[in-house]
């Protein structure tokens, strides 16, 4: 009995039949049952994958707006009041006192308070700090 006879009193059409038969003729295997059964596996990784691929993009978002949610934000780089708040604090008193961008960059490094590479904070750094 041939694949088609098999096929017809089930729901597949003739169309699958073709493309089972094409995919049965062409498989990797070297043609045969075998062959066919090695795609059908490589199609059944597939769908998996992108079921997978799926489900952690939705766990993910889902976390991502949960902190949203309780911090109001999530993604991106640290402002300088999260990563360094005594720094920003005492950069905003001198501001306050009336000192220059690069004379508050100068006593924030004469007190200890320098970039996470060990340097002097530069002058657009103090004015993003200050936020101006």
């Amino acid at each position: 009995m041939s694949l088609r006879g098999i096929c017809e009193g089930t729901s597949l059409g003739f169309q699958t039949v073709r493309t089972i038969t094409a995919a049965w003729s062409r498989g990797r295997g070297g043609g045969g049952i075998e062959g066919f059964l090695l795609d059908q596996r490589q199609a059944n990784a597939g769908s998996f994958a992108q079921l997978e691929k799926a489900r952690l993009v939705a766990k993910l978002k889902a976390a991502r707006d949960r902190k949203r949610e309780a911090t109001g934000r999530c993604e991106g780089r640290k402002s300088y009041a999260d990563a360094m708040p005594a720094t920003v604090a005492l950069a905003k008193q001198l501001h306050a006192d009336g000192l220059s961008y690069r004379k508050i960059s100068a006593e924030l490094a004469a007190q200890g308070h320098v970039t996470g590479s060990g340097k002097h904070h530069v002058a657009s750094a103090v004015q993003k700090m200050l936020g101006r």
